[in-house]
C-alpha cells in the first residue's frame, strides 16, 4: 500500500467557520449586549448581525489570505471562501436592517472601525496576528458596535463616543494585562511600558 496515494482528509467546516481565539467573542459580545441593553431596537439588533458577521468573516479571509500569500490552494481555501461569502451576506443584511429601521446616523463609528480591522487582518495575513498592535486595533474596533447601536437609536455623538472611549480602555487594559500575565506564567519577563 505504499505506492498508493492518500486520500484527501476532508475538511472540517467548525475549523473554518469559528476562530479559535476565545477571547474574541468576549470582546465582541460585551459592546453588542451593552449597547441593546440601553438602546435595544431592531436597527441596534441589524447593527449586532452585522458586526457578529464581520468579526466572524475575519477568520476565514485569514485563512484564504494566509493560502495566497503561500501561493497555494488547499482543499480548505474553497470552503473558506464560500464560508466568507455567507459571513459576508450576514453583515451586509444586518446594515440594510439597520439603514432601513435606524433612527439616526450610525455609520461613523463603524467607518472609523474600518481601518482598524483591515489592519488587524493585514497583520493576520502576514501570520502576527499575536503581536500586540493588532489585538489592540482589533477590541478597539470590535468596541465600535456599540457606539453604532446608541446612534442608530438617536443617542448624541457625544454619549456614544464615551462609551465606545470606555469600552475601548476596558478591552486595551484587559488585553494588556493578560499578555503580562501569560508570560510571567510561562517565566517570561513582561514589559512595564504598556
Amino acid at each position: 500500500m505504499e505506492g498508493r496515494p492518500r486520500a484527501a482528509e476532508p475538511v472540517s467546516l467548525r475549523a473554518v467557520a469559528l476562530p479559535a481565539e476565545h477571547g474574541g467573542w468576549g470582546l465582541l459580545a460585551e459592546p453588542l449586549v451593552l449597547g441593546l441593553a440601553l438602546a435595544p431596537s431592531l436597527a441596534g439588533a441589524g447593527i449586532a448581525a452585522a458586526c457578529l458577521g464581520a468579526f466572524l468573516l475575519h477568520h476565514p479571509s485569514k485563512l484564504v489570505l494566509a493560502d495566497l500569500r503561500r501561493g497555494a490552494r488547499y482543499p480548505r481555501t474553497g470552503l473558506a471562501i464560500r464560508v466568507a461569502v455567507a459571513y459576508a451576506v450576514v453583515a451586509a443584511g444586518g446594515i440594510v436592517l439597520a439603514a432601513v429601521f435606524a433612527r439616526g446616523p450610525f455609520w461613523a463609528p463603524l467607518a472609523l472601525a474600518a481601518p482598524l480591522a483591515a489592519l488587524q487582518l493585514a497583520y493576520d495575513a502576514r501570520n502576527a496576528s499575536r503581536q500586540l498592535t493588532p489585538e489592540l486595533v482589533g477590541a478597539v474596533a470590535l468596541a465600535a458596535g456599540a457606539p453604532a447601536i446608541l446612534l442608530a437609536s438617536a443617542w448624541t455623538p457625544l454619549a456614544a463616543a464615551v462609551v465606545w472611549g470606555l469600552l475601548a480602555a476596558r478591552a486595551v487594559g484587559s488585553i494588556i494585562y493578560i499578555r503580562a500575565r501569560l508570560r510571567r506564567d510561562r517565566g517570561l519577563g513582561a514589559s512595564v511600558a504598556p
